[in-house]
């Protein structure tokens, strides 16, 4: 009796748990890499090698380091940090982050000067 109170007790604690952990509407945070955008629709691969699609809407915000950004500036490839929410089962994008374009590499003034060859 005192087994069955017990586990009884204990499937309780962690099904509250789960609950606690997975109700809608907080925020989500990811880092990853662009693989699609289409009409409404991101998807990314995370840093842990998951696929993450999330919705983008009239609300959703963009940034390219830290200027304002649009939709039209993502692109597959592109590194981005996604804050987002959790709608009727449904991930829905709030801020889109994008990483600033590497620099070009500086072209130098003058060709490098030819290295000798080693002598014997």
């Amino acid at each position: 009796m005192k087994t069955t109170r017990a586990l009884l007790s204990l499937a309780m604690g962690f099904l509250l748990a789960g609950l606690a952990t997975a109700h809608e509407g907080h925020e989500h945070k990811s880092m990853g890499t662009v693989t699609t955008v289409k009409a409404g629709e991101l998807e990314i691969k995370t840093t842990e090698g998951q696929s993450l699609t999330l919705l983008l809407d009239k609300e959703t915000k963009y940034k390219k380091a830290k200027a304002q950004a649009a939709l039209t500036d993502l692109k597959a490839g592109d590194r981005v940090a996604v804050s987002y929410v959790e709608k009727e089962g449904k991930k829905h994008a709030r801020l889109v982050r994008m990483s600033a374009d590497a620099p070009a590499p500086a072209a130098s003034a003058s060709p490098a000067a030819p290295v000798p060859p080693p002598k014997p």
